[in-house]
């Protein structure tokens, strides 16, 4: 295991260890790279998999994923 200093934004790790359950912020971090990994890995369809088994126990909201999808399609970064 390598140690390493980042600067991390502090609101989307506190997300991550709410969605994920974890206790440390270490722990939420190798989580969300292991589950970032395996999507890659996995391809698009475990990917999509995936995000509808969070969409249905209530971590993802799919509809928000669609509207953001679209913005990017549109070349818009506005939230």
């Amino acid at each position: 295991m390598t140690k390493t200093l980042v600067d991390v934004d502090d609101e989307l790790l506190a997300d991550v260890m709410e969605q994920t359950g974890a206790r440390t912020k270490k722990q939420a971090i190798n989580e969300a790279l292991e589950y970032y990994r395996e999507a890659q890995r996995t391809g698009p369809q475990t990917a999509w998999n995936n995000l509808r088994r969070m969409a249905a126990d209530g971590t993802l909201d799919l509809d928000e994923v669609e509207r953001l999808s679209n913005l990017h399609k549109q070349g818009r970064t506005d939230k």
